[in-house]
């Protein structure tokens, strides 16, 4: 029976002691330093303190050789001086200045010393004394000043006794330290590394992976660490087997679970791509039909209640189908929110697309009270096999390319679309708009106009609306750049870029404005309610200096606009910051009258589809004298759009509108036009209208 032998490539007695020797050089390189610093800070502490008694014993004599003008004896005096090292400048000056004598001894330097003076503290010391003598002055003694003298003392003639010290005492520390770390060496082989050594020579492994024999524990070792690792080991060796066994067991069970989805239960993407492969090679011909099929509001779901609850929600809709659909219709869940199923079909007009539309609209049931009471509405992209392709993965894309079609534009709104040639073309489209609206916002290749917004009572310019045109093509209406943005997810920064242009262009001129002038930006539902909109108003109104008071912020009716937390805490915090909010486009969306009442607008824009019929049309005038009645019922401001004729003005202001705009009044413009229209009001009167500028 061959065995496998695994010899060790390094010893660990060389790397133990490579790493002992050098952590004991630094160790003890270290500690000598530190006691060499030490010892000789205690002796310069000494030597300046012998300084100090051997000045102040000197001063006397020199103030009387000073008192008597005896050079001779002054220059015996310091000559005690010259011949110490330590003192490296000594200045006697008699009352008037003058220099009676002076000593001036710099230290030479040599390389040796230069390396040793990081080890001497630097402790240059000056003495400054006034020498005074004694007078008798008949009676009593008197103290007489007779001069200066100024000594400077320097620790550098320390370096011969710094190196010495340093050289004793680094050689006793490592010799000590090596001596200990040879006897733990030898220890450590002893006791440690030769028993290692035994047992990596037993501990050999046979080619199926049995391991032979326990390893018997040596004597010495029975009640310590290498005791316990040969025990532990050879436990681990009989409970090997065991779970190898029980591994293969589970081995079968986990291959089920790969092929199945945590959450749902259902199959999952790989369960999927085997079953479309076994379908694909079939030799019968039978139409499939991949459908994928995916939640519309799930994301609104998760923002609002938690990704919690929306796994509770995918659960149960899955559940859904399951309940809901053919039992030889195969189910996954691809990914997310998105589930593809696999059903036998014979044509388009098959039943089960039938069934399929009739599920797209999911009502959570009443009996289900950990999950609020919503429904919710899915899109659904069909390809068929072997119509459309013949491989796992094209059947795929192509159900995934028609539902992105059924996503964003649908068939009669029914958000149902069979695969054809023609949405890869769109596809590819709306892939090159998302290219090309990043490189705008990337390169800010855009403007911002103004469409005036005008009181119809008296002519004059009221507001105005901020409208977003491209810079590569002005006449252009960038509504594909719109949309795109808003399904993209790319709307919150294009809205951030477009107020912050206009916060910055209207800054200089926002405060000469009528006090009931506002500038209104139309805001996407998306970042209406997103968490990062009001700190960014915020940041952005205190750099530009645009007042938020003169702000109108317009918002488009839509389901998007209810039942968040966020929503309702951004809402408080404008009607704080004075900043109003408009619905938009009113009378063609979701907009309820329980909406209108709970969200608090201030005004409502009536869409130009009513205006343009009037004064004519009487259902329009109808529509419109109802609109205006809401609007007064609930406490708001009206505003008509798109008025083009002068009969339609003289109409809206006789039914009790105040405010419109439209081209009979003005086009989006930019902003030197625009001021051109506006009558400003005097700053400092406040009260009196300046001239146009």
């Amino acid at each position: 029976m061959q065995t496998t032998k695994h010899q060790a490539r390094q010893s660990l007695s060389k790397k133990l002691l490579k790493k002992s020797v050098f952590v004991t050089l630094l160790l003890g390189l270290v500690s000598s330093l530190f006691f060499t610093y030490q010892g000789i800070n205690d002796e310069l502490n000494r030597e300046i303190e012998g300084a100090r008694e051997r000045i102040n014993a000197v001063a006397p004599s020199t103030a009387l050789a000073l008192y008597s003008m005896d050079q001779n004896q002054l220059r015996t005096l310091m000559k005690s001086f010259e011949a110490d090292p330590m003192f490296t400048f000594v200045e006697v000056k008699d009352l008037r200045g003058n220099v009676a004598h002076r000593i001036d001894v710099p230290h030479a330097m040599s390389p040796m010393s230069t390396l040793m003076l990081s080890l001497v503290p630097d402790k240059k010391t000056k003495f400054q004394l006034t020498l005074s003598y004694e007078v008798d002055a008949g009676n009593q003694i008197e103290m007489i000043n007779v001069g200066s003298m100024e000594v400077e003392v320097d620790t550098l003639h320390m370096l011969n006794t710094a190196a010495n010290l340093l050289f004793g005492i680094t050689t006793s520390t490592l010799v000590s330290v090596m001596l200990t770390m040879v006897v733990l060496m030898v220890l450590c082989h002893r006791q440690i590394i030769k028993a290692l050594t035994q047992m990596s020579e037993f501990l050999t492994v046979k080619d199926d992976g049995n391991h032979i024999g326990n390893y018997p524990i040596p004597d010495e070792h029975e009640d310590d660490e290498i005791g316990a690792l040969i025990t532990s080991f050879n436990d681990v060796t009989l409970q090997s087997q065991a779970y190898m066994d029980q591994l293969k067991r589970k081995t079968e069970k986990l291959r089920a679970l790969s092929d199945t989805d945590p959450l749902t239960g259902l199959w999952n993407r790989r369960a999927l791509l085997a079953k479309l492969t076994r379908i694909c090679r079939s030799e019968y011909e039978q139409k499939w039909a991949v459908i994928a099929l995916g939640m519309n509001e799930l994301k609104d779901f998760n923002d609002k209640y938690g990704h919690k609850r929306g796994d509770s929600l995918i659960k149960l809709y899955g559940q859904y189908l399951t309940e809901n659909l053919p039992e030889s219709t195969f189910i996954a869940r691809a990914s997310g929110d998105a589930f593809t199923m696999v059903a036998p079909v014979q044509s388009i007009d098959d039943e089960i697309f039938d069934k399929l539309k009739t599920l797209q609209m999911f009502y959570l049931p009443d009996d289900h009270h950990t999950l609020p009471d919503e429904q919710i509405s899915s899109s659904v992209g069909v390809s068929i096999y072997p119509e459309h392709a013949n491989k796992p993965e094209a059947l795929i894309q192509c159900a995934d390319v028609a539902l992105f079609s059924a996503k964003t534009h649908g068939e009669n709104d029914t958000h149902f679309c069979f695969y054809s040639p023609e949405l890869d073309l769109k596809l590819k489209h709306y892939m090159q708009l998302r290219k090309e609206l990043h490189k705008i916002l990337h390169d800010s290749a855009f403007y911002v106009v103004y469409q005036p917004k005008v009181c119809l009572n008296n002519g004059k310019v009221i507001g105005a609306e901020v409208l977003f045109r491209l810079r590569s093509n002005p006449n252009r209406a960038p509504f594909e750049l719109l949309e795109v943005a808003e399904e993209s997810g790319q709307i919150i920064r294009l809205g951030q870029s477009v107020i912050e242009m206009t916060f910055s262009q209207m800054k200089p001129y926002v405060r000469r404005f009528p006090d009931n002038f506002r500038i209104s930006v139309n805001i996407s539902p998306r970042q209406f309610k997103d968490e990062g909109f009001i700190p960014f108003l915020d940041n952005i109104s205190k750099k530009t200096g645009f007042p938020l008071n003169r702000l109108d912020i317009e918002i488009t009716e839509t389901s998007q606009m209810t039942g968040s937390d966020v929503l309702e805490r951004n809402r408080q915090w404008m009607e704080e910051k004075g900043i109003t909010v408009t619905l938009d486009d009113f009378g063609t969306g979701f907009a309820s009258l329980e909406y209108l009442l709970h969200f608090g607008f201030d005004q409502i824009k009536i869409d130009r589809q009513f205006i343009k019929r009037l004064p004519e049309d009487d259902e329009s005038r109808s529509i419109v004298t109802t609109m205006v009645y809401l609007a007064k019922q609930f406490g708001m401001t009206i505003v008509a759009e798109g008025i083009e004729l002068d009969s339609q003005e003289v109409c809206l202001r006789d039914l009790g509108i105040e405010y419109g705009q439209g081209f009979l009044y003005s086009r989006g413009i930019e902003m030197d036009e625009f001021l051109s229209l506006v009558e400003f009001v005097d700053i400092e009167t406040n009260d009196k209208p300046a001239v146009n500028e």
